[in-house]
């Protein structure tokens, strides 16, 4: 329950960030579903997603995330291809 609560809190942010990764159309399916206390930069790198895949970041596989917990993915000039779902 408490994951679950979690996540529906992170929506607003991860469609945000999905909107400047993406674009709107892809970001209204929510690729990216980013924690409170996560964030992601891409500056002049770029984040592919296959369609119908979800990402899970800074979510814990078996619990909610620590609020002392701050964690950041930063792609300076590379690139992140991800062919399915997953969680980091």
């Amino acid at each position: 329950m408490k994951r679950k609560l979690s996540i529906l809190i992170a929506v607003p942010k991860s469609f945000l960030i999905s909107w400047k990764l993406f674009g709107m159309k892809k970001a209204m399916y929510l690729p990216l579903i980013v924690a409170i206390g996560f964030s992601i930069k891409a500056r002049k790198g770029q984040v592919i997603i296959s369609s119908n895949s979800r990402i899970l970041l800074g979510f814990e596989t078996w619990k909610a995330p620590s609020k002392n917990c701050e964690s950041s993915v930063q792609i300076d000039d590379g690139l992140i291809i991800f062919k399915g779902g997953g969680k980091i």
